[in-house]
């Protein structure tokens, strides 16, 4: 089991904290006491909370745009490559829920430059979904309905899944599978032939 350096536990505990808690309401002091250091050596490592959630934001949403970007070169179906996307985001809210709750409730507290970098990202992502689906519809996989109504229909099912799994008894690969598919077969093409 790898260690995690003194940095890295700093930003866990910051971003369970403003999951918990919520940004604004989460001091310095409370992230320090959490890993068991002086609020004061807390700055040795972090000289500020806003770069503690420019961290935590900006490492999910490049995480995210790789992914896409990767996912999209491969050689596979529009169908395959959201497939693929909807369980990476469910891969996500299961397994750095904290974090992913902190981009979705906290990132408008980021800095301007950094708020601007994170709106570049969210677009750019946006962006490739919005492409793989029309590229999905030219080739008749799905359906020929608008794009944005599908990405806001996945992305607003995935975003928040955390609050939900964690009160349920499932299989984390039996939901990944199933989320899929439930998400995927309502604008999947189907030949009236």
């Amino acid at each position: 089991m790898l260690t995690m350096s003194r940095k890295e536990q700093i930003v866990v505990q910051a971003a369970k904290l403003f999951h918990k808690k919520g940004f604004q309401s989460t001091s310095m002091r409370e992230i320090a006491a959490h890993v068991n250091i002086k609020a004061s050596s807390l700055y040795n490592h972090i000289k500020a909370k806003e770069d503690l959630l420019a961290l935590i934001v900006l490492e999910l949403a490049y995480e995210f745009v790789n992914h896409i970007q990767t996912t999209d070169q491969q050689n596979i179906s529009s169908i395959e490559k959201l497939e693929i996307i909807i369980q990476h985001h469910i891969q996500i809210n299961l397994h750095q829920s904290d974090a992913l709750a902190t981009l979705n409730n906290d990132w408008f507290n980021l800095s301007t430059t950094d708020k601007n970098k994170f709106i570049e990202l969210r677009n750019s992502y946006e962006n490739q979904l919005r492409n793989i689906i029309q590229r999905g519809i030219d080739q008749q996989e799905i359906k020929a309905i608008v794009p944005d109504t599908i990405i806001f229909s996945m992305l607003s099912s995935l975003r928040n899944l955390h609050q939900w799994y964690r009160k349920q008894d499932i299989d984390e690969h039996k939901l990944s599978l199933e989320m899929a598919d439930l998400l995927i077969y309502g604008f999947k093409y189907q030949s009236k032939d």
